[in-house]
């Protein structure tokens, strides 16, 4: 019967075949060979089936570590003399090595079945906890081991082929240490010309990363770790290298830096902010300019001509921010001579959690100024100051906004149940009482006639005091008072607020006192209802939507918070860096509504933090969009991308979906001595203060003790 076309009867209980683990259980197909069209063809060479390494040797295809006896060969057909169940069962002899194929064990026929699983058995055991059955075949530090033993089968892997080209990059070293200045200098006029003639960069990476090793050490003092090599490995690949703090993520850049800047299109190595940009450039700079590279950082203080010198450097520092506003300026150009920015070849980001996960979705704008008259925007400000300030409809909007959010959170149910009141629900409580206690004085009482029927101003402060003593008998006594307050006075509320949409939503009541007070500054309107705010019968300008900015400017837009004024100027206040925006306005005419709020308060003589300066504030002509884009989008643009970070596994999987980058995790140069505990999350926010309050009470001296630090939620 021809091998292959049927089925020889093995015994139990071991059974092995090509391209199968071994397994207990009945008979199995001998197959063909992969890619042969005999059962045992004379190849050489490796294949991979199932996960498993197989040698192709003049046998067939084998399992690397075990061997199948060759069968006799006919013609060059394995055939099987007798019938199947007449075959003496299958045994396994230690077999020498040869000279072309791993060690091995030799499948032969006439050997117990017990002897065969004993001999397996070892085989095993001696295997484990070696090199090769962890898939090392390197020397590593032992502290790399165990980091590596938490990684998957495939991440494992991956590391391996790093490690074997750093012993490459090891072993060149010497070499390098033994060249001149000038010498080592006119490798990259080396290299470049080998790019040039068609070599890649992958066949040049070892001698060009052991080139900035030695660079670095004459420059800075400071030499590459392996780990370091790993990095730059890793960032070449166009990947995203995880790497702890303090192991050097400025330094690891260096390396695909000059590897890529060879091939003459620039490299740009993109920070968060200008400060670590012109630091890292001057920095760094010094291991390029060695090597003979150019480099430059962009500022946003530069013009045109002094942007095109910068980018035309082989190696670039500059912002995210900056990089997507110079980009939408070259898409506006007109001419050739306009365009800064040039070709986008590869980009390392540092931060990269931060800049293409965080802040992904954030527009940067680029838009120009309109003709457009600022009389409305600077009127609509007045009147809404009038209406909630000098009137008090703003405090009973805050009044009744805690109102609404107390009722929300069930704090009546909660003080029938039980006297224990959560802090921050008891917070609230004060806090609207003491802006009732405001209403009282200066509020429009003359609209509210029920407040009669509320205790006198010394029994609510006496009521608050408790509320914030926890009295379980006053606190119902103030959640009712304003669930009844809620009750009566919402007929007086003048907008509804959407602090997560920052959305205002103006009511009918608020609609009839804003028409009142334009029609007393003049303004005239179409009818006497309140809808003729947003709709004109002759096709003129209307009035909603500069009140409805400028009571967006009171309510969401807080001086010291989201913008400073600083000289005359509102300036906006990045919410993820904490620095200023210098050239960015908002849109859509909240950046003028915001400037016509300062402009009032100056005028009223209200003084308050976040004035930077004596000039007033100018309403300036509001911008329209012409161009804008986001991370998300202009990153894709670059033909390959990379990234750093010390926290970027646990956003891999968006790495992933948005950037087509995976995540690789560095192994540390030291072993680590930080304990990292796992995360405690409490009930609630009292809770967590008050453990809080324990740990630092239990600290040593005003310092913790190392094994005493907890990672808190």
């Amino acid at each position: 019967m021809l091998a292959g076309h049927g089925r020889i009867a093995r015994p139990r209980p071991l059974i092995w075949s090509p391209g199968r683990r071994f397994r207990m259980g009945a008979s199995m197909p001998l197959r063909r060979t992969r890619g042969c069209s005999q059962m045992a063809p004379a190849c050489r060479g490796y294949s991979r089936r199932g996960g498993k390494r197989f040698w192709r040797g003049a046998g067939g295809l084998r399992a690397v570590g075990l061997r199948r006896a060759a069968p006799e060969r006919r013609g060059g057909v394995a055939r099987a003399e007798g019938r199947a169940e007449d075959q003496e069962p299958a045994r396994l002899l230690p077999y020498k090595e040869p000279d072309e194929s791993p060690s091995e064990l030799v499948l032969e026929r006439g050997s117990p079945t017990g002897s065969v699983l004993d001999l397996v058995r070892s085989t095993l055991g001696a295997l484990v906890g070696s090199r090769e059955a962890q898939g090392l075949d390197v020397d590593l530090p032992e502290h790399w081991r165990d980091q590596i033993k938490q990684l998957s089968k495939g991440k494992r892997r991956q590391l391996q082929r790093y490690y074997e080209i750093v012993e490459q990059i090891n072993a060149l070293e010497n070499g390098f240490m033994e060249m001149t200045d000038a010498q080592l200098r006119s490798k990259t006029d080396v290299f470049r010309e080998r790019v040039a003639a068609g070599e890649s960069l992958e066949s040049i990476l070892p001698e060009a990363f052991a080139c900035v090793r030695e660079a670095s050490k004459r420059a800075l003092d400071m030499r590459h770790f392996d780990c370091q090599m790993v990095g730059g490995i890793v960032l070449h690949e166009g990947k995203t290298a995880e790497m702890d703090t303090g192991e050097g993520k400025t330094l690891v850049a260096t390396l695909p830096v000059y590897l890529n800047a060879l091939t003459g299109k620039g490299v740009h190595v993109v920070t968060v902010n200008e400060y670590l940009a012109t630091r890292d450039a001057q920095w760094m700079g010094k291991i390029y300019t060695f090597l003979g590279l150019t480099v430059a950082s962009v500022k946003e203080e530069m013009d045109l001509r002094e942007k095109k010198t910068a980018y035309a450097s082989d190696v670039i520092y500059v912002t995210a921010t900056q990089l997507c506003f110079d980009h939408l300026h070259d898409c506006c150009a007109t001419s050739a001579e306009h365009i800064a920015l040039g070709e986008l070849n590869y980009a390392i980001v540092d931060e990269v959690d931060s800049i293409l996960i965080d802040e992904s979705r954030n527009p940067m704008i680029l838009s120009t100024k309109s003709r457009e008259v600022l009389d409305r925007v600077e009127l609509a400000a007045e009147v809404c100051h009038e209406l909630l300030h000098e009137r008090g409809y703003g405090k009973v909007n805050r009044l009744l906004e805690l109102a609404d959010a107390i009722h929300a959170g069930r704090l009546p149910t909660t003080l029938r149940s039980s006297p224990n009141v959560p802090r921050m629900q008891l917070q609230m409580v004060s806090e609207a009482l003491a802006v009732l206690l405001d209403v009282l004085v200066s509020g429009p009482t003359h609209r509210m006639p029920n407040l009669k029927r509320l205790p006198d101003l010394a029994d609510i402060e006496r009521v608050r005091a408790g509320v914030l003593r926890g009295d379980p008998d006053l606190t119902p006594v103030a959640v009712y008072m304003l669930m009844y307050l809620r009750a009566e006075l919402k007929g007086l509320r003048v907008y509804k607020p959407d602090i997560h949409a920052k959305k205002v939503t103006v009511t009918e009541t608020g609609a009839v006192m804003l028409k009142e007070l334009l029609g007393e500054h003049g303004e005239q309107f179409d009818s006497n209802s309140p809808v003729s705010l947003w709709e004109s019968t002759t096709g003129g300008d209307v009035w909603g939507p500069y009140l409805v900015n400028a009571l967006k400017a009171t309510e969401f837009f807080r001086r010291g918070i989201e913008y400073i004024v600083m000289n005359g100027e509102v300036v906006i206040v990045d919410e993820a860096t904490g620095r200023l925006r210098v050239k960015s306005r908002w849109e859509d005419g909240i950046h003028q509504a915001v400037e016509a709020k300062e402009r009032v308060l100056q005028d009223k003589g209200v003084a308050g933090e976040g004035v930077v300066g004596n000039e007033t504030v100018e309403v300036k002509p509001q911008n329209y969009t012409i161009a804008s884009v986001t991370f998300q989008v202009f990153f894709k643009y670059y033909k390959k991308l990379a990234g750093m970070s010390g926290t970027a596994v646990s956003e891999q999987q968006e790495f992933y979906e948005n950037y087509n980058l995976t995540v690789v995790k560095i192994p540390t140069h030291r072993p680590r001595i930080r304990i990292d505990r796992p995360n405690i999350v409490y009930l609630s926010e009292d809770a967590k203060m008050q453990a809080l309050i324990m740990e630092l009470m239990n600290c040593q001296g005003a310092r913790p003790h190392r094994n005493q630090l907890h990672t808190r939620v």
